[in-house]
């Protein structure tokens, strides 16, 4: 289901402080306005109702007073939770793999974002169906024997999981044709070069730079979804391509790491990855955790890289932070993508590193 809403006023609900700017971006992807925040600091979530019992009366009251339509979740919410939490607040509730879920679903151009999306959204709605179990064998039969509830479940699962293999068939299929361009490109000696990162980082627009290509380079969540290979127009050696890939966010939902696996398998043919990263933004060594964090989960932590730190026009203090940021990441460069601020420099280190 998409969210796809007209400025409907919500609630952010989270366990921390630290990250609801970035929830209200994605919230405002999808069309809703927060107007309210409700925090409650602690270690893990509320079984019941992710918050504690005295929060979710404090919350009720202010979705009443604001005529708040929306509560959004800053975890994923559990089947039981969902269900509480709607029943006593009698609203639509989302979790943050919803709203990215449904943020996906914008931007998907191509017949394979489009399949890994709808693989995504089916693995995170199994483990719903699957929870009704107990629930639905109560509409009829007696012990030991299977109602008419039980038996809807078990289809609903079952069809359920052939769409999954459909996809997954599909997607392989897919998967197959992109090994066998990379085959051909390891045959002719291309050095492939990976862009990485957080989203909204600038990926998109230096690959536009570098390349002449025209993908699609807006200031908002998740423009790519698709890895796309083009000759750097910039280098005299024309033996080296470029690829862009899906960004990375905190707490990415591991059904979109699952099922965009087959995308991001392009990561590990590379010879080398840059890393781009939005100097601009306070928290940015967060997002080169985030990064890191990705990166090892599909593995891929070990192909040699550049931390490459973007929107250096956006920082007038960046220059302050070279010395830091090369003793600590070691191979370093700083550009604005968008204003072509030393690209040269590092178009320079990367046939260094290419050669190396």
């Amino acid at each position: 289901m998409k969210y796809e809403v007209n400025s409907k006023k919500g609630i952010l609900i989270s366990l921390e402080n630290n990250y609801l700017d970035e929830l209200e971006e994605l919230v405002n992807n999808i069309g809703i306005e927060v107007v309210e925040r409700a925090v409650q600091i602690r270690k893990k979530p509320d079984p019941k109702y992710y918050v504690g019992k005295g929060k979710i009366e404090e919350i009720l009251n202010i979705i009443e007073e604001n005529e708040i339509e929306f509560a959004i979740f800053d975890d994923e919410i559990r089947t039981i939770q969902r269900k509480n939490i709607k029943n006593k607040l009698g609203i639509t509730i989302l979790d943050r793999t919803d709203v990215i879920l449904n943020i996906f679903s914008k931007n998907a151009q191509t017949k394979e974002a489009k399949l890994q999306i709808e693989l995504a959204k089916l693995k995170y709605k199994l483990p719903e169906i699957v929870g009704l179990g107990k629930a639905m064998s109560r509409l009829g039969g007696g012990i030991g024997t299977r109602g008419p509830g039980e038996k809807e479940k078990e289809y609903k699962k079952r069809a359920i999981l052939d769409k999954i293999k459909k996809i997954e068939d599909e997607l392989k299929k897919i998967q197959r044709t992109r090994g066998e361009q990379s085959k051909n490109r390891k045959r002719r000696k291309a050095k492939q070069v990976i862009l990485v990162g957080y989203t909204n980082a600038g990926k998109s627009t230096l690959m536009n730079n570098l390349t002449g290509a025209d993908v699609t380079s807006e200031d908002r969540l998740f423009v790519t979804l698709d890895t796309k290979m083009k000759k750097i127009y910039a280098l005299r050696e024309k033996n080296i391509v470029l690829g862009d890939t899906v960004g990375f966010i905190r707490k990415l939902p591991h059904v979109l790491v699952a099922s965009f696996k087959s995308t991001l398998e392009v990561v590990k043919e590379a010879d080398i990855l840059l890393k781009i990263i939005d100097i601009s933004k306070e928290a940015f060594e967060e997002d080169i955790k985030v990064i890191d964090e990705v990166l090892e989960e599909i593995g891929d932590s070990d192909i040699k890289n550049i931390y490459v730190f973007n929107k250096v026009d956006l920082y007038a203090n960046y220059e302050n932070e070279i010395k830091k940021l090369e003793e600590k990441y070691k191979n370093v460069a700083f550009i604005s993508a968008q204003n072509n601020i030393n690209i040269e420099e590092l178009l320079e280190k990367l046939v260094i590193e290419l050669r190396g």
